[in-house]
């Protein structure tokens, strides 16, 4: 039966793909996990997917952490690297200032957030090396397409574990390379001293870019959504960020997405990490929490199973993850208190909606910092909810501290 087991082990490991805008990694990560081929999409910022891959008779479950190479997502792109299993860094054959951006800018920053982590150096649109209409634009320009030569001599120079090229749009060496980096995301690395990390923090570096740059200096601060399925986080986001109600989306594993908020003469950069709440995810899910500012832990007031789990669950989870970090508890979903439907459906099987007196209770048992009520589908509640966590993350924690007050709004 052991080795049964053994053989059926699922891993979980964190894929997180580099390189300059336009270079190919959306592309990449598409025609990988969809076999598809897009040549148009929106410019990303933080994108994250998904895929199982069998490899020496395991199944890993993939992170596939999508980045945005642009110099205005320098203080963001930091929040992708923490417990990250395996890099990619790209650039695109069709363009020798990508190639030479892996030696003055990807692996300056890749090793100082993830040490050792293996890395695979990958040329992208290797197609276009045989494109008449290519090769004539970079001859106007004084160049040609980066060679397999050169990307070789690039991987040696930056000690890269491995070297490969693909075509997102003939998917040549796609499959390859995604084996390849699940292979190498299973091998152990020695580790950072204790402390090293914590000195060479996110934030440090980008103060250093920004000055570097005079521009000027915004916060960049990292919030993570959590609580049951269906619970109301997604719709929560997408009203704050989009101020848009959606009834109709697919259920997240992951979704990243970045908002600017204007806080006490503070402009912070927030990213919003998503989660899933299923059980089918919870070996996942831990990817989402290093270095986590501000926790939005969520239940629904039509659902108390979704409340009776933040105790059981949730609050556990957190703090075993992420220490003494900011948490707001958010009953989602308000509206439906008076939803004449809801309640008699509820009456029908004995229950009854959360109250608020409940919400707070619960709120003070698991010593939250903020007590909620919102609802995405009115907008209520949302804009200071964020204005609440957006101040929080901008807190610094004492450790050690014993009292713990909570506040609501």
């Amino acid at each position: 039966m052991a080795s049964n087991r053994n053989r059926n082990v699922r891993k979980s490991r964190k894929l997180v793909i580099v390189g300059d805008g336009m270079c190919g990694k959306t592309c990449l990560l598409l025609a990988f996990k969809d076999d598809r081929f897009i040549p148009t999409h929106d410019a990303t910022i933080f994108d994250t997917y998904v895929a199982d891959i069998q490899v020496d008779g395991k199944t890993i479950d993939l992170a596939l952490f999508d980045t945005a190479g642009q110099e205005d997502f320098d203080r963001l792109r930091p929040l992708s690297y923490p417990d990250t299993s395996v890099v990619l860094i790209c650039f695109s054959a069709d363009s020798p200032v990508s190639a030479t951006s892996v030696i003055e800018k990807w692996i300056p920053e890749v090793r100082h957030f993830c040490g050792q982590c293996p890395v695979i150096l990958v040329a992208c649109k290797k197609d276009l090396r045989r494109d008449p209409q290519t090769i004539a634009k970079l001859k106007q320009d004084g160049e040609r397409p980066v060679t397999t030569d050169v990307g070789r001599q690039i991987a040696m120079q930056i000690k890269a574990d491995a070297y490969m090229e693909c075509s997102a749009k003939t998917r040549e060496g796609v499959q390859e390379l995604f084996v390849h980096a699940a292979h190498l995301s299973l091998k152990r690395r020695h580790k950072k001293r204790r402390g090293q990390y914590k000195k060479n923090s996110f934030n440090d570096y980008s103060f250093e870019m920004a000055t570097n740059r005079n521009s000027s200096i915004q916060k960049s601060r990292k919030l993570v959504v959590v609580g049951d399925g269906m619970s109301g986080k997604t719709c929560l986001l997408f009203a704050f960020k989009d101020d848009e109600f959606n009834t109709d989306h697919i259920p997240t594993v992951f979704d990243t997405y970045v908002a600017e908020i204007e806080v006490d003469g503070n402009t912070v950069d927030l990213a919003l990490f998503d989660t899933a709440g299923q059980e089918d995810f919870d070996r996942l899910r831990p990817l989402s929490y290093p270095d986590t500012n501000v926790i939005i832990m969520c239940f629904s007031v039509d659902n108390p199973v979704s409340a009776a789990s933040i105790t059981e669950k949730w609050i556990p989870e957190v703090r075993h993850f992420c220490g003494t970090c900011p948490i707001i508890l958010v009953a989602c979903k308000i509206d439906l208190r008076t939803d004449s439907q809801v309640v008699a459906s509820m009456k029908t099987k004995g229950q009854k909606l959360v109250s608020i007196e409940a919400g707070k209770q619960l709120a003070t048992q698991i010593k939250a910092d903020g007590y909620m009520e919102c609802s995405a589908k009115t907008r209520e509640g949302i804009h200071d909810l964020f204005i609440l966590a957006a101040r929080l993350s901008l807190k610094k924690r004492n450790h050690h501290k014993k009292h713990h007050k909570c506040f609501v709004i």
